[in-house]
């Protein structure tokens, strides 16, 4: 049996036994910190000071025993001048993913371009 076949008839049976479960709550989570990084790299800053910038903010929140959610947007500002109030919008799971617009990237536009390219080869 070739290696593809084995492969495929592996995966049959993983997707055959599926079951999703939901994920946990992303609004807040540190996972979004890089968000905070990005942000202030779209506005000229250094990704070296705002991946700094951006750790402070974890640190933070981890002596509050919180996460980014309980960081309030004079909290953020405080951080780094370059923080505006559209830096909240940045934060929410949902605008990060579609941010992600490179190839294999989660936003919908590649999610989609993806699976055109998979039905097209089948």
């Amino acid at each position: 049996m070739g290696t593809a076949l084995a492969c495929t008839r592996v995966m049959t049976g993983c997707f055959s036994s599926l079951q999703v479960l939901p994920g946990p709550d992303l609004d807040g989570d540190f996972l979004l910190t890089t968000e905070l990084a990005d942000y202030l790299a779209a506005r000229g800053v250094p990704f070296r000071e705002a991946h700094h910038v951006a750790g402070s903010l974890v640190k933070q929140c981890e002596e509050r025993g919180a996460n980014l959610k309980a960081l309030t947007l004079e909290d953020i500002q405080g951080a780094h001048p370059s923080f505006g109030a559209d830096v909240m919008d940045w934060m929410q799971p949902e605008a990060a993913a579609e941010r992600r617009t490179s190839r294999g990237g989660t936003a919908w536009s590649e999610i989609e371009r993806q699976i055109s390219q998979l039905r097209a080869k089948s």
